[in-house]
């Protein structure tokens, strides 16, 4: 039986390798984006509108200094401010129409590189493998 340590260090390698792919994608990528601006452009096309102060707790980096990426990825035109209409104190952020053709092809990179490393695996050793993120993505949340 796995400790509570081995899987908290097996859930930091598997960030690492996250990163790495993320790493790999940006290599492969023509839009000259940083990491942490990919890193909100995939954020806000999975979640939709976020706060500023939300973006940057899901990103664990300060509301400070999610200010200046978001100014711009404004500048760029890949995300736009709007004012929550629930709360107008809080300014919401979402993504473009440019922002998401630069998600998706992100994410492209990043799936092709998955499914090159997963495509030798049995129908067996790939489902295990579904269940198993499932069942991290579960335990996570």
């Amino acid at each position: 039986m796995q400790t509570s340590k081995n899987i908290t260090n097996d859930l930091i390698n598997l960030n690492h390798v996250l990163s790495d792919l993320i790493k790999e994608a940006f290599a492969k990528n023509q839009h000259s984006l940083t990491r942490l601006q990919a890193h909100i452009l995939l954020l806000l096309d999975s979640c939709g509108k976020l706060s500023m102060s939300e973006i940057a707790n899901r990103l664990g980096i300060s509301k400070p200094n999610t200010t200046p990426i978001i100014n711009k990825l404004c500048q760029f035109g890949y995300v736009q401010r709007f004012i929550n209409q629930d709360d107008r104190r809080v300014t919401l952020v979402g993504i473009t129409d440019i922002g998401h053709r630069i998600s998706s092809d992100i994410n492209r990179v990043i799936h092709n590189y998955v499914d090159s490393r997963v495509q030798n695996l049995t129908q067996a050793e790939s489902s295990e493998l579904g269940d198993a993120l499932k069942s991290c993505l579960k335990l996570l949340k």
